[in-house]
C-alpha cells in the first residue's frame, strides 16, 4: 500500500485547518444533522461492501464512529475530508464548521452515478488513509524485536552526556526543518510523520490520552500487563480485549474470533485485576484498555484487521529493503517509539 501525493497534498491541506487534537464540540443540531449524514452515507455505500484489499470501508467507518469518545472530532474529519476530496478542485475552503458539508450532501442520494461514483471513491481514500496512518502503523509496532529492557534502555541513555544529547537533538530538528523531513534521495517523508498521523487519530478515541503513551508515563506500570506469551501475541494482534464490567478494576475479557474451531474455550472469562499491597502501583489504566478494545473492534468488525495480517506476512516473507523500493518499504522500519502495544505487555 502505498499513499500517492495527491493524497498526501489532500492530507496536508486537512491538517492545516484541523487540528485534531483538539475536541471539537457540534451543536446539537449540527450532531444530529452529521450523524444522520454519516449513517445515510454508509447505507448507501453499503457497509458489506469490499475493496480489493479485502476490508470494508463503510464498516470500518461506521464502527470507528461507533467506538471513539469523540463523535464530534471524528464525524467532522470525516466530512471534511470527503467533501475536500469531492470539492478541492473547486476552491472550497475546508475548516472546522462542517455546515457547508451538511449542506453540500443533503441530497446526495439524487446524484448523477458519475458524482455517486466519485462520492463512493472519497469514502474508500478515507478509510484507506485510517488503515494505513493507524491501524496498520499501530499493528506493525506490536511486531516486537529484541530490544532493550527499561533497565538497560535507561542505563544506555544515562551514559551519554545530557549537553550531546541535546547537541544531538537540536542538530536533528534543524536539519529535518532544512530537509522538510523528507529523504533527500527518496523525497519520502522522515517516519516520524506516521507517528505523529496515528497519535493525532488516536486523540479521537480519548481525548489526551496521548500524554499516556508518548511521554515519561510510557513506562510506568498503568501501561503495563502480565500475560503469557500466547495471550500476549493475541493482545498485540487485537485479537483479544478487556472490557469494563462496571466493578473497579474487573474485566470481561473475549475475543474477536467466532468461529468455535478456532476460538479460545476460555473466553469470555472475567477477571479481577490484582492491586499491590497499599496501592502504592498504579493499576492496568482503564482508558488504555477501552481504547485498545475499540481498536480491535474496528479492525474486526471492518475486515481490515485480516487484511493487515496479511500485509505483515507478505512483510515478513519479501525481501523488503528499507529504502522504499517495495511496496511494503515504509513499513519494515515501523517502530512508533515504543508507544504500542497502545498497553506494552509483559
Amino acid at each position: 500500500m502505498q499513499i500517492n501525493e495527491d493524497q498526501d497534498r489532500h492530507q496536508s491541506s486537512l491538517e492545516g485547518v484541523l487540528d485534531l487534537s483538539i475536541p471539537l464540540s457540534l451543536t446539537p443540531q449540527q450532531h444530529e444533522s452529521a450523524r444522520n449524514l454519516v449513517i445515510r452515507l454508509v447505507r448507501h455505500y453499503g457497509p458489506e461492501k469490499t475493496v480489493r484489499n479485502g476490508y470494508r470501508p463503510a464498516a470500518l467507518i461506521q464502527a470507528t464512529l461507533e467506538h471513539v469518545t469523540s463523535p464530534d472530532t471524528f464525524m467532522t474529519f470525516f466530512l471534511s475530508y470527503i467533501y475536500e476530496y469531492l470539492c478541492s478542485d473547486e476552491g472550497h475552503t475546508v475548516n472546522s464548521d462542517i455546515t457547508h458539508a451538511l449542506v453540500f450532501f443533503e441530497g446526495f442520494s439524487s446524484w448523477e452515478p458519475e458524482q455517486i461514483n466519485k462520492l463512493y471513491e472519497s469514502l474508500e481514500k478515507f478509510a484507506e488513509y485510517i488503515v494505513a496512518n493507524f491501524l496498520l502503523p499501530l499493528r506493525a509496532s506490536s511486531v516486537k524485536t529484541p530490544q532493550p529492557t527499561p533497565t538497560s534502555l535507561s542505563s544506555l541513555q544515562s551514559s551519554t552526556p545530557t549537553g550531546t544529547r541535546q547537541l544531538i537533538s537540536d542538530l536533528r530538528q534543524n536539519y529535518l526543518i532544512r530537509d522538510r523531513h523528507r529523504c533527500v534521495v527518496s523525497r519520502k517523508f522522515d517516519r516520524s510523520d506516521l507517528k505523529k498521523n496515528a497519535l493525532r487519530i488516536l486523540d479521537m478515541f480519548d481525548p489526551g490520552i496521548i500524554h499516556l503513551i508518548d511521554g515519561p508515563k510510557i513506562d510506568s506500570p498503568m501501561n503495563a500487563l502480565t500475560l503469557t506469551l500466547d495471550y500476549h501475541r493475541l493482545f498485540g494482534e487485537f485479537q483479544i480485549y478487556f472490557e469494563r464490567t462496571g466493578t473497579p478494576h474487573q474485566y470481561r475479557i473475549d475475543s474477536t474470533e467466532h468461529s468455535l474451531f478456532l476460538r479460545d474455550p476460555l473466553f469470555p472469562v472475567t477477571r479481577s485485576l490484582t492491586l499491590s499491597p497499599h496501592r502504592t502501583i498504579d493499576p492496568p489504566s482503564p482508558r488504555l484498555l477501552d481504547v485498545h478494545r475499540a481498536i480491535a473492534l474496528i479492525m474486526k468488525l471492518s475486515g481490515a484487521g485480516e487484511y493487515i495480517e496479511r500485509v505483515l506476512r507478505d512483510m515478513e516473507e519479501l525481501d523488503v529493503r528499507e529504502d522504499g523500493s517495495t511496496n511494503l518499504g515504509y513499513l519494515a522500519g515501523l517502530r512508533l517509539g515504543g508507544w504500542l502495544d497502545t498497553l506494552s505487555v509483559d
